[in-house]
């Protein structure tokens, strides 16, 4: 959504040929003001649209789909004709989407799910304060179960504001209940966090519940696996499997209550440092136990990839070894996670620095001040990075300073937001001065 704000979007690809092509639609932009007259505008002009990704309770409010209040004024009014078109817009497209990304009440997600649900194929619901798969009382089980030909679930759910009550993050009763998409299900990700960090076994039981599934991914919660030790996990066509925060010391365990006949990709990641840390003389111990493990799938791994914020020594990894002839094995250290990390950061900051642009200007202006921005973020000088930044610096000293002049008193907003954007500058200045 945020793309659709270059002006090449609006003037020559809505309508077009090239415009008929757009299959995806993602609400990057919560809190645009003029979202409800965006999306009544710009979605009937989208026919082979199939794809919503971002639909929030704010962005759907925004949007029209929560209930529409009695207003007076006639501003009022002409932003609630605005929300309703937009609903309608919505509602219009609904039954040709397949895909979708939302995190909504039952209440809000229900009319635009039920206008297709034979043709769903793909949905990802998250929430941080309704239920989807800790209770049985969840009125998204009772949608869940009109979704006969569901090719991809992905489910991830927060701490905040569950109910005291509920133990698990995936209740016994939801492992009784008939999907009907028990057979066509391919992909399942699960993300569930409760008020005391734990994985139950009823996680990965419920996975089994999809014979057909070729791929899981699983985020874990618990400091142990006591829960899981003495089960057994049939998934017969699961080829590629990705395991997100298992307690290190407890991998070889995961794997050992797995039957997983078809396995071909493993992908074992932790993201966050565990609050129990293994000593690291128990390191060695763990790897050569979880390579026993894996030497059971032998026959059809393919693929092993570890990524862990602990240093793994080379006494450790060689426990590996009896592996690579047929498996390619991927190992990450901590220190190339970390590096990762600042990449990411870097875009990130890139991808709010194409959002401050719009608030600033559309001109070319707005872009040099843009290209600048990133050559600072990412560190980079002159063409072999030599002057440590210093001209892409002066630029964009330079074009502020035109830009502070070129507002003067006729363009109040530009001025307001460029002295928003300098005021750490000021801090700095006031810093030094000190």
């Amino acid at each position: 959504m945020s793309r659709s704000r270059e002006g090449i979007f609006p003037c020559s690809i809505l309508g077009s040929a090239t415009g008929n092509c757009i299959k995806y639609f993602i609400f990057d932009e919560p809190c645009a003001d003029d979202l409800s007259t965006f999306v009544y505008n710009t979605i009937p002009l989208l026919p082979r649209l199939s794809s919503m990704t971002g639909l929030n309770g704010s962005i759907s409010y925004r949007a029209g789909l929560g209930p529409l209040r009695h207003l007076g004024s006639l501003d009022d009014i002409v932003y609630r004709l605005n929300k309703k078109r937009a609903r309608e817009a919505i509602l219009r497209i609904a039954p040709q989407i397949t895909e979708w990304d939302i995190e909504l009440e039952v209440e809000l997600a229900e009319p635009i799910l039920s206008a297709n649900y034979q043709g769903i194929k793909s949905l990802a619901l998250s929430s941080s304060g309704f239920p989807i798969l800790e209770s049985d009382n969840s009125k998204y089980l009772d949608l869940l179960v009109k979704l006969p030909n569901l090719r991809s679930l992905s489910i991830a759910h927060g701490a905040d504001f569950i109910d005291q009550d509920l133990e698990a993050p995936l209740a016994d009763s939801v492992l009784s209940r008939s999907f009907p998409f028990a057979t066509s299900l391919r992909s399942l990700s699960l993300d569930l966090e409760g008020l005391v960090e734990r994985t139950t076994a009823n996680e990965l039981t419920f996975a089994t519940l999809f014979p057909q599934l070729d791929n899981l991914r699983i985020r874990f919660r618990s400091n142990d696996l006591d829960e899981i030790q003495s089960e057994s996990f049939l998934l017969p066509n699961l080829t590629s499997l990705e395991v997100v925060d298992c307690p290190f010391l407890y991998m070889d365990v995961l794997f050992s209550s797995f039957d997983l006949p078809s396995i071909s990709s493993l992908h074992l990641i932790q993201s966050r440092i565990p609050s129990l840390r293994p000593e690291l003389e128990y390191f060695a111990d763990e790897i050569r136990e979880l390579s026993k493990q894996l030497e059971t799938y032998i026959s059809t791994l393919r693929k092993l990839d570890i990524a862990f914020l602990v240093e793994l020594k080379q006494d450790s990894l060689k426990h590996l070894v009896s592996l690579a002839d047929t498996v390619n094995i991927s190992v990450v250290s901590k220190k190339q996670i970390e590096m990762n990390r600042l990449i990411s950061e870097s875009e990130e900051e890139d991808d709010k620095v194409e959002q401050t642009e719009d608030c600033l200007s559309d001109s070319q202006d707005s872009e040099t001040w843009t290209r600048s921005r990133r050559q600072m973020v990412r560190g980079r000088g002159g063409q072999h990075g030599e002057d440590k930044g210093f001209e892409s610096t002066k630029e964009l000293v330079d074009w502020a300073q035109e830009r502070v002049y070129s507002c003067g008193t006729v363009d109040d907003v530009g001025l307001q937001e460029m002295r928003r954007m300098l005021e750490p500058i000021r801090d700095l200045k006031e810093w030094i001065a000190d």
